[in-house]
């Protein structure tokens, strides 16, 4: 397993955003960016290369699903995990690792991440 994971957050709530980033770098996960739209997530990750992205689904402008289109098409491997309000979404096999619904368990959620990080 990785040392220290890296990763990206991208959600409209900029709170949820600083809150959860702390939570997640006192608990040995380096965040190297945040954003706040669905093109934020595609530019950073072609930016930073993070070994996960934590994403919003229902956001302005550029929306969950744009994020994750975009993110596929640069790396099919990319480890993306939704954590959303929301659940009438339904994801194809190799879309997301795992959804997330708020206000989600953080702790299970860093089990989650560094889980996926081992295989």
């Amino acid at each position: 397993m990785l040392d220290k994971p890296s990763g990206i957050i991208i959600d409209d709530d900029t709170d949820l955003v600083d809150i959860t980033s702390m939570f997640l770098e006192t608990n040995g996960v380096e965040i190297r960016g945040k954003g706040y739209n669905g093109c934020d997530a595609d530019k950073l990750y072609q930016q930073v290369k993070p070994d996960f992205v934590l994403l919003d689904m229902k956001m302005p402008h550029y929306d969950g699903e744009y994020a994750i289109k975009k993110i596929k098409e640069q790396d099919p491997n990319a480890k993306i995990f939704v954590v959303t309000g929301y659940t009438d979404h339904e994801f194809s096999a190799n879309e997301v690792i795992e959804v997330f619904t708020k206000p989600c368990n953080l702790k299970q959620l860093i089990k989650s991440v560094k889980t996926s990080l081992v295989n």
